[in-house]
């Protein structure tokens, strides 16, 4: 279905055609549900959530009043303002909804506004739904997950690091890359299969989640909330001002919710239970990869026994793969892997070398040489953006934060994976940095050839892209120590240093040789040398376990500075 011009035409035909793509995004509940190998738990039971008059009172005053209002018209500055006033009659009316399992009607509206994914702005399929609900039930959900999420999080499984706190895409990553690499150095492979699931979290079955609820241990009124908080929610679609006629939204979970990604864990949370044994998977949210070391054919059908173990557990939880965008990475050191075709529903995966995987390019030999690249053509790209958007600009600190905010980040997401090791692959990193100091030089009056980059980055107050990968290097370890990162996995990789007898070494960890070049430079053996390397100027473990995380990152900057 194409746009066409409408896009600028009359808003009420654009919102109706907006309406009649996402509403069949939804599909109709089941019936019955068809639940083979259900999730038990006898350690977690809920029934009810309790809440006070002093926790509403201060959910109002954190509300952001930057925030627009939703369909009850009721604008989180509104809220926020009189809360003095609505902070009781709030209160029990959250209570009253509790207590009763009612969750109601005029807070399960919703507006959908379209939001282009792709450059193609005249297809219809080009665009995502995003949902704007009110302030006043997003401000119940996100009490609930408070009270509830205590309990939940030794529920969840540790493989899941989507909306769990202290997992992130870089401890996903991290325990992939710690799996690969612990391969590679015996010698061996490991095949991954990235899936794709099609339009998840607007797909769940409200029955088949209903049960799952319920066989993960909620029950009584609370379980009877849920279901009332799923049944009978109404969408609309907003074009500027004009908004479509209502659809409901017959499965899914809702989107902008608080709730909704808490409610999607608990729906995966059982796909680990229907895998072979010795197949490991972690999910990020929706995304999921399955893999195992292989050694010989025989592991190859282990993994795709799996497959067909993940096939049938999709129809049975009413979830489709989209195997056209599934693929297959044989991780290999070797010269002559062993390639295996793998099916899925009867459709042959395709093979690659390398796989984005939550936002970065994995390879099939870990070397992020491709991923290098990339992130240092988006950066170029973004820099030569914001110089052609800056040429009238005059004030220099208005070009240094444009720089921080929308080019610099680009260089620097994860880099706790794939921090590079090579110096020209560091060089290579640098030089866009270089090329905006230079710029900002020119712009500052400075002559082409009197340009001193070292001298603007003290002006500035910049440092080196390198530093600041250290830095970050240093600070995931800390939390990693602290537990603020949440991976017992990550945290048994820790080698510490523990003498026999008082030495003069202000070591921290224990550095065992490698016999590779990768396996030196693998990301947890890179953080641990590199703090020991700034272990004489900080006191280790004091600041490691009890200083607040400002005052450690600042002392390990002087540090690295200083080195």
């Amino acid at each position: 279905m194409h746009l066409g011009g409408r896009t600028a035409g009359d808003p009420s035909s654009v919102a109706g055609l907006f309406r009649e793509y996402f509403s069949e995004l939804y599909v109709p509940s089941s019936g019955t549900c068809i639940q083979h190998g259900m999730l038990s738990t006898s350690s977690f039971s809920m029934g009810s959530v309790d809440i006070t008059e002093a926790m509403v009172a201060r959910e109002l005053q954190s509300l952001d009043v930057s925030k627009g209002m939703g369909p009850d018209g009721v604008p989180p500055v509104l809220l926020r303002s009189c809360r003095e006033s609505l902070t009781y009659p709030i209160f029990v009316l959250f209570r009253r909804s509790l207590e009763s399992g009612v969750f109601p009607s005029s807070w399960k509206s919703a507006f959908i506004t379209p939001i282009p994914k792709t450059s193609e702005r005249s297809k219809i399929n080009g665009y995502r739904p995003v949902c704007s609900l009110s302030t006043l039930p997003k401000t119940l959900e996100r009490l609930m997950v408070k009270l509830m999420t205590p309990a939940l999080r030794n529920q969840l499984p540790l493989e899941q690091h989507g909306f769990v706190a202290g997992r992130s895409c870089a401890s996903n990553l991290l325990t992939f890359q710690e799996f690969v690499l612990d391969a590679f150095s015996e010698g061996l492979q490991v095949d991954c299969i990235y899936t794709d699931f099609s339009k998840a979290f607007d797909r769940v079955d409200h029955r088949v989640l209903i049960e799952k609820l319920s066989s993960f241990g909620f029950h009584g009124v609370l379980l009877r909330w849920f279901e009332d908080y799923l049944r009978g929610r109404s969408m609309m679609v907003r074009v500027k001002s004009t908004c479509s006629e209502p659809f409901v939204a017959t499965s899914g979970v809702p989107q902008g919710s608080h709730l909704g990604p808490l409610m999607f864990l608990i729906f995966v949370s059982d796909i680990g239970r229907v895998l072979s044994q010795g197949v490991s998977h972690l999910v990020f949210a929706d995304d999921l990869k399955i893999f195992t070391t292989i050694r010989d054919e025989e592991d190859c059908g282990l993994l795709q026994e799996s497959l067909e173990s993940l096939g049938r557990w999709c129809v049975s939880n009413r979830l489709c793969l989209n195997t056209g965008k599934c693929s297959v990475v044989s991780f290999s050191r070797s010269s002559s892997p062993i390639l295996t075709d793998y099916v899925i529903g009867g459709v042959l995966l395709r093979r690659g070398s390398s796989m984005r995987d939550l936002g970065v390019l994995f390879d099939n030999r870990l070397a992020f040489s491709d991923h290098v690249d990339q992130v240092c053509s988006k950066g170029m790209k973004m820099l030569g953006f914001v110089k052609r958007s800056t040429r009238n600009f005059r004030d220099s600190s208005a070009l240094l934060a444009l720089y921080t905010a929308l080019v610099r980040p680009l260089m620097e997401f994860s880099t706790v994976v794939w921090s590079p090791g090579y110096g020209n692959a560091r060089q290579a990193l640098e030089r866009v940095q270089r090329r905006f100091l230079r710029y900002l030089s020119l712009r500052s009056g400075v002559p082409w050839e009197d340009f001193d980059c070292g001298a603007m980055m003290a002006k500035t107050g910049l440092d080196s892209l390198e530093l600041r990968r250290e830095l970050f290097d240093v600070l995931f370890l800390q939390k990693l120590i602290r537990n603020e990162v949440d991976s017992s996995l990550l945290l048994s990789r820790l080698n510490f240093y523990a003498p026999p007898y008082r030495t003069r070494q202000n070591q921290v960890f224990y550095m065992r040789s490698s016999p590779t070049n990768y396996l030196i430079n693998r990301p947890l053996s890179r953080m641990q040398r590199l703090y020991n390397r700034v272990a004489s100027d900080v006191d280790a473990l004091d600041d490691l376990l009890q200083a607040p995380t400002g005052l450690f990152k600042r002392s390990v900057r002087e540090v690295l500075r200083r080195h």
